[in-house]
């Protein structure tokens, strides 16, 4: 889907489409949906950011008051979103052993208590280690929220056809008649010189060729 199939759609399939691109918070789709039509994919990402940095604290805190605990009870029965279930694997999370599952554990707890609300970090630019290290020494918030609705959004729309994969994150910024030497704009990743990728309309369907 390129921007403008994405100013084509009406209200309904806007929020269908992007209704989670942040975490089980419609809303912020269908708020955004107004203020069309959007020049580019920068243009709809920073319309996303800019209703998350409107809105007061408390609408902050419920945002990350939707995701659900990392490597908790949702992954392990299975009713995590597609997105996440997707982000979570990536991270290595539905692979721990029981130690780490243990110490997840406990250290979600402690910070829900902490703060009232779900760690959130943008598990597809991290691992398992990396993950419990942040957990363990600091709060995250609506920043990665951020993080995670851009990636989201860039498994949605098309920006080019085609364009380079990053590895590491799985995003597709870099027109693949650029060399880059200094790795993915997005998380500063291997960005592979081998692959060409193409999204297709479905969230992270990727066809891959030689290039």
């Amino acid at each position: 889907m390129d921007i403008d199939a994405v100013n084509a759609l009406p209200y309904e399939d806007f929020v269908d489409v992007f209704g989670n691109v942040v975490e089980k918070c419609p809303i912020v789709a269908a708020a955004v949906w107004s203020t069309r039509p959007f020049a580019s994919l920068n243009a709809l990402e920073a319309a996303v950011s800019e209703f998350i940095d409107a809105l007061p604290e408390s609408g902050k805190e419920g945002i990350l008051g939707c995701h659900p605990d990392l490597a908790g009870r949702d992954l392990q029965r299975g009713t995590l979103t597609r997105e996440s279930r997707g982000e979570q694997a990536q991270a290595g999370l539905d692979a721990l052993e029981s130690a780490e599952m243990s110490r997840m554990a406990r250290l979600n707890g402690e910070y829900k208590e902490r703060f009232g609300f779900p760690f959130v970090i943008c598990a597809r630019m991290c691992d398992k280690a990396n993950i419990l290290q942040q957990l363990s020494q600091r709060a995250r918030g609506g920043e990665e929220v951020k993080k995670i609705g851009r990636l989201r959004l860039q498994g949605l729309v098309l920006t080019g056809s085609p364009d380079k994969l990053c590895l590491t994150c799985y995003s597709v910024k870099i027109p693949i008649t650029i060399r880059p030497t200094r790795g993915c704009d997005v998380c500063f990743g291997f960005i592979s010189n081998l692959v060409i990728c193409t999204i297709l309309p479905s969230y992270n369907d990727f066809f891959y060729s030689k290039q």
